[in-house]
C-alpha cells in the first residue's frame, strides 16, 4: 500500500487480547478500521461524530439548534441556501 501524503498508514489488522486476573482471555480482531469503506461508519456513527466535532470546536449551541444542524445535514441534498446551515453553526 502506497502511503498518502498526511495520513498514517494503520496496521491491518487490529488485533486485542485482554486477560482476566481469573485466567480467562478475550481477543477482538477488526480487519478494517471503522470508517474504511470495508467496514463504514453507520449514520448513527457520522451524527455522533459531528456532535462531538462540533463539542471539541469550542462551539456552544442549543440542543434545538444541534437538532436542526442534524436534521438540515440529513436532507442536504433539498439545501436552497447553504447559509441556512452557517447560520446554525453561529
Amino acid at each position: 500500500m502506497k502511503p498518502v501524503e498526511g495520513r498514517a498508514i494503520l496496521p491491518t489488522p487490529g488485533i486485542v487480547e485482554i486477560e482476566t486476573v481469573n485466567g480467562e482471555k478475550f481477543t477482538k480482531r477488526v480487519d478494517f478500521v471503522k470508517g474504511h469503506f470495508k467496514n463504514p461508519n453507520s449514520l448513527e456513527d457520522c451524527i455522533e461524530k459531528m456532535r462531538a466535532c462540533i463539542e471539541y470546536g469550542g462551539l456552544h449551541i442549543s440542543k434545538n439548534r444541534m437538532n436542526q444542524l442534524q436534521d438540515l445535514l440529513l436532507g442536504m441534498e433539498k439545501i436552497e441556501d447553504i447559509r441556512q446551515l452557517v447560520l446554525l453553526l453561529k
